[in-house]
């Protein structure tokens, strides 16, 4: 048995449910992303992009480059994120929360396109808290490529990071049934850093 960044390589789990939930709740989506990116200082953009790896940095411009991925019909967890996010790691998934597989996704295109995470299961937003947890990645105050969580139930990729506001620019799946760019603040949320 391999290991990828000492997590064993074995087949993802799938059978793990994440609870509804609700990720507009304390949170706004922009207008548009452009009007986001123009209104936020460069701290907030920049806020360490610079000294994250090539990887990191690649996984947030392709998560930017997927805002406006919608479900079809909306609310269904079906059409292009289904077969794009989902079955990318399980072919014969069929409609499920989508928010961790788009994570996921981003980290895989950006890295090794090899259709595994090193948090092991790509569907289930517990499986990056754990793998952050044993692996030392879990931080306290967010910058530019770290993912971020709510409990169990939702996660997406941070964007940038205001630490005088305590609030974060993201990309969320799942969130309004698609794929968009968020504001949000940071209170109740954990961070792990990829690199």
């Amino acid at each position: 048995m391999t290991t990828h960044e000492g997590i064993p390589d074995t087949k993802p789990v799938f059978d793990v449910v994440q609870h509804a939930f609700d990720p507009t709740a304390n949170s706004t989506e922009p207008d548009s992303w452009a009007q986001a990116v123009a209104a936020a200082p460069a701290s907030v953009l920049d806020g360490g992009g610079a000294n994250n790896t090539a990887i990191v940095n690649r996984m947030v411009q392709i998560a930017r480059g997927q805002i406006g991925v919608a479900e079809s019909p909306s609310g269904s967890n079906g059409g292009l994120p289904l077969t794009r996010y989902v079955r990318y790691f399980n072919p014969n998934l069929g409609p499920s929360r989508w928010c961790a597989f788009f994570v996921s996704w981003a980290w895989d295109q950006a890295s090794d396109k090899n259709h595994r995470v090193p948090w092991g299961n790509p569907g289930y937003v517990g499986s990056v808290y754990d793998w952050a947890g044993k692996v030392g990645r879990l931080v306290s105050s967010p910058i530019h490529g770290d993912l971020f969580g709510v409990g169990n139930s939702h996660i997406g990729v941070v964007a940038g990071s205001n630490p005088q506001k305590r609030s974060i620019l993201t990309v969320e799946g799942n969130y309004g049934d698609k794929v968009a760019g968020v504001s949000r603040p940071w209170a109740g949320l954990w961070f792990a850093r990829l690199a």
